[in-house]
């Protein structure tokens, strides 16, 4: 793996709160110190190592990133043997700081990385726990926090089910008293023929972990303790616009219907029946409703989703030849043109649309719908591969009739997928509204660090939104990619109800 030479600059926000004032509205000298050194950091991040000294490698290692060689319009790459000077003052160290300290936790990584792809140890861990074929694989697996806390477990795959290339995936974990979870997947990629997707997915939770979603309004509360447990199965049928092979490289449009039941099972384990009193919770939350009871009901659901991440438009002339092997550029050719592959992964360009409604009946007055409504779009900011991402989602549930909705099912904010610098379930109401921007630097050819900052906000009404009733969370972290996709990601958050908040997931929220 070539390690990505750009500038590495990573800088700490230092919230403004009123003990960082002195007294009649003055700033204190600490204050002043600190945004001094937010304004050194944030400048530092604007600058490139093409302002600095570069050895021979960097320089040509740039150059590659800087000339795409499927883009003609930018034409040849000259060669130059110019070499040019730059002086080195305190100034560029003091911009360097940031650099500098993520050096120090990158390169051990990234050295690790280079000797694991030279010596192929993903590609030896994987044979070890899969068959001949690749067709069949049961891995150990293991979970530090989650819904569960730390457990231990196994995961399993079939690619080729009857010969057919359906593919099942199940994935087990248990934590002991704190609880365990299951859950399994059934995929049919052409139904019919007709190039439908059908899936059958489910799952079991069983936790009383203080660290859970469903725990997230009382995690602070000793004296209040919560215990679900709760069986999801759904049954979802996918249309997809474009098939075959040209699938990956040109935008989607996908539709989806789901049909499936749910069981859930609330109860205390501390505390009583009482409302609460928790302020991420909002008066509907508070009410606690369903809990202390058992319920099942069904839900029916229909999604839309435009996704054109990534797309870069056809050619009919490439400046290089086709079998030509560059980082990060897949081309194939269809008719008399060119595409280039869509990396979703880590996308440069484009973005997404998904709109889902859902309808859910049952017995015991369970009688509601919910409705989400999400976008995004990805921006190539200042160089190549600097993305810069915005994200919207808007999530809504109310009751139907005279039914209710349960305490289980009401939306959330807070974790590693969304208000990322509050813990998991720390915000729940009957609607959220959520923006996201992030802004991505490669560092490795498949990892990159990141910078976040999340506004969300919970309600019951859409009258109750206002613009005072945002909370903020920022941060950043680092994401762990290979060329088959996300291995996992680490972040640390900031918000007025954690400092320092960290977090590792598996999972690309956007």
């Amino acid at each position: 793996m070539r390690p990505f030479r750009g500038c590495f600059n990573f800088f700490l926000i230092y919230p403004s709160n009123p003990s960082s004032y002195g007294e009649g509205g003055i700033r204190s000298p600490r204050c002043v110190l600190r945004q001094l050194l937010t304004f050194l950091f944030v400048f530092g991040l604007l600058c490139m190592s093409k302002d600095a000294p570069a050895s021979a490698s960097s320089a040509e290692a740039d150059s590659l990133y800087k000339h795409d060689p499927y883009d003609i319009s930018q034409g040849e790459v000259a060669d130059s043997t110019d070499v040019s000077v730059t002086k080195v003052t305190p100034v560029n160290h003091l911009l360097g700081l940031p650099r500098y300290a993520l050096l120090m936790v990158v390169n051990p990584l990234g050295k690790f990385a280079v000797y694991a792809e030279h010596a192929k140890l993903w590609v030896r861990y994987y044979k070890l726990f899969t068959n001949k074929g690749s067709t069949f694989g049961l891995f150990p697996h293991g979970q530090l926090g989650g819904e569960t806390g730390t457990g231990v477990g196994v995961r399993l795959f079939q690619t080729n089910w009857f010969g057919r290339e359906n593919t099942i995936a199940a994935h087990y974990i248990y934590s002991g008293r704190k609880g365990q979870f299951v859950e399994g997947l059934y995929v049919a990629p052409d139904v019919l023929g007709k190039g439908l997707v059908w899936k059958i997915q489910g799952g079991f939770l069983q936790t009383k972990n203080r660290g859970a979603t469903i725990n997230g309004a009382v995690k602070n509360n000793d004296a209040r303790l919560f215990e679900l447990k709760k069986i999801d199965v759904e049954t979802a049928v996918e249309w997809r616009l474009k098939k075959g092979e040209i699938a990956s490289y040109v935008p989607q449009v996908k539709l989806v219907g789901t049909l499936g039941v749910v069981r859930r099972d609330f109860r205390p384990v501390m505390g009583g029946l009482q409302p609460l009193s928790d302020p991420g919770s909002s008066p509907q939350a508070r009410l606690l409703k369903g809990l202390g009871a058992a319920f099942t009901f069904y839900r029916f659901g229909f999604q839309v989703v435009y996704d054109d991440r990534d797309f870069k438009r056809p050619t009919r002339q490439l400046s290089l030849p086709v079998d030509y092997r560059f980082p990060g550029r897949v081309v194939a050719q269809f008719g008399d043109q060119f595409y280039f592959a869509r990396d979703t992964g880590y996308p440069e360009r484009g973005g997404f649309i998904a709109l889902k409604a859902d309808v859910a009946t049952g017995p015991d007055r369970i009688r509601f719908y919910q409705i989400r409504a999400e976008a995004a779009r990805y921006v190539t900011l200042f160089w190549k591969n600097r993305i810069l991402v915005l994200h919207a989602q808007l999530d809504k549930v109310r009751s139907l009739g005279d039914g209710f909705v349960p305490y289980t099912e009401l939306i959330h904010l807070g974790g590693n997928l969304s208000a990322r610098g509050y813990r998991r379930g720390h915000f729940r109401g009957q609607g959220a509204l959520l923006f996201n921007a992030e802004y991505r630097y490669p560092i490795w050819d498949y990892w990159n660090a990141f910078l976040f900052w999340d506004e969300g906000q919970i309600f019951d009404h859409f009258g109750d939104l206002r613009w005072g009733g945002f909370h903020s969370s920022y941060g950043g972290g680092i994401s762990f990619r290979t060329e088959l996709g996300l291995l996992g990601k680490i972040k640390i958050g900031h918000s007025t109800a954690a400092r320092l908040l960290i977090g590792f997931t598996m999972r690309q929220a956007f």
